[in-house]
């Protein structure tokens, strides 16, 4: 099953903005995938899918490393 955008987004308590700039794409983009008017594509949903479970053990430490340049690059 496929992660849940807005629900990524809220564990680690990101604005769409924070989280758009994170993954490197645009607010509009973000915030289309939550609302389900755009398809995310495979490579992004197997991201959040890794966000998701890397936030089930510690969404401090990965929120605090997404607000860093880089964003979720940091995170590896």
């Amino acid at each position: 099953m496929w992660a849940d955008p807005f629900g990524v987004r809220a564990q680690l308590g990101l604005t769409q903005a924070e989280m758009a700039s994170a993954l490197g794409v645009t607010s509009n983009t973000w915030a289309r995938w939550e609302r389900g008017t755009l398809a995310i594509h495979p490579a992004y949903q197997l991201l959040l899918n890794l966000i998701e479970h890397k936030t089930d053990r510690d969404a401090d430490r990965v929120a605090a490393r997404l607000h860093q340049p880089g964003g979720v690059r940091n995170l590896w």
